[in-house]
């Protein structure tokens, strides 16, 4: 997804100029953008996944952003962090593909090409499961544009809307609360955590990825944001854990 090695790829920069040039341009896209997504979004019926959830994430993006002391593309943080669960592979069908989706709704709404290549490339490498597949991917051409997207994605992931949000997700799945014979796989690698979340429970979640984001955050105010939210989700599964009667020996400081 995104572009290839070897081609030649504008730098964030001349987005920016692409679109400052022409304000109009850039609200028609949000607009267009913010009508699409809420549509996109209605459709996988989980209220983990949903519109609040995505103006959530890009509230937050902006926030970091602003914080950010080296420049940053506000255009494309707040394009892509609309965008960012559009393709999601947790709700894809067989057969569809994340970027033909993209590429077909960006083009129709009239992005430039060097804005759909950003967001393409930022879109790509936002996931948890990529990171772990690749945990270099967010060194690049638009890093501080996806650190800001990811950070904010992920700070939606824990403290307790997180709570909240993996208990919807867990429902929404039919899958158990807990699980005394299945114990988390808390260092696992990419296929194993894919292999454990598709049988897992919502305890172990929290094992397996949640308690593992406030160290994979990329911004300084990302990093801070996630100390309290992660003590606070430590607290509450050290208690469900009391009151489960489960061993809370893995659990992290």
């Amino acid at each position: 997804m995104g572009s290839s090695q070897g081609e030649t790829v504008a730098p964030a920069s001349s987005i920016i100029m692409t679109c400052t040039e022409n304000v109009t341009l850039y609200e028609e896209l949000l607009k267009k953008t913010e009508e699409y997504v809420k549509v996109y979004m209605a459709q996988y019926n989980d209220t983990s996944h949903d519109w609040s959830h995505i103006q959530r994430v890009r509230k937050m993006a902006l926030s970091i952003a602003q914080l950010e002391e080296r420049p940053v593309n506000m255009q494309l943080v707040e394009l892509a962090a609309l965008l960012h669960d559009v393709g999601d592979a947790k709700f894809l069908s067989s057969g569809t593909d994340c970027e033909t989706i993209l590429r077909t709704f960006m083009t129709e709404a009239g992005y430039p090409t060097h804005l759909q290549e950003g967001i393409l490339w930022i879109h790509q490498r936002v996931s948890f499961r990529y990171e772990l597949e690749h945990p270099d991917s967010h060194i690049g051409l638009y890093q501080w544009e996806l650190a800001c997207v990811q950070d904010a994605d992920r700070l939606d992931a824990i403290g307790a809307i997180g709570i909240a949000r993996c208990f919807s997700f867990n429902a929404v799945r039919n899958m158990p609360l807990c699980d005394p014979n299945i114990p988390p796989n808390v260092n696992g690698n990419a296929e194993q955590y894919k292999k454990s979340s598709a049988k897992s429970n919502a305890r172990n979640h929290f094992y397996e990825k949640l308690f593992k984001i406030k160290g994979m955050m990329k911004t300084e105010a990302g990093k801070s944001e996630a100390s309290r939210r992660h003590c606070l989700m430590r607290e509450f599964i050290l208690e469900f854990d009391r009151e489960c009667g489960l061993d809370s020996s893995l659990l992290p400081s």
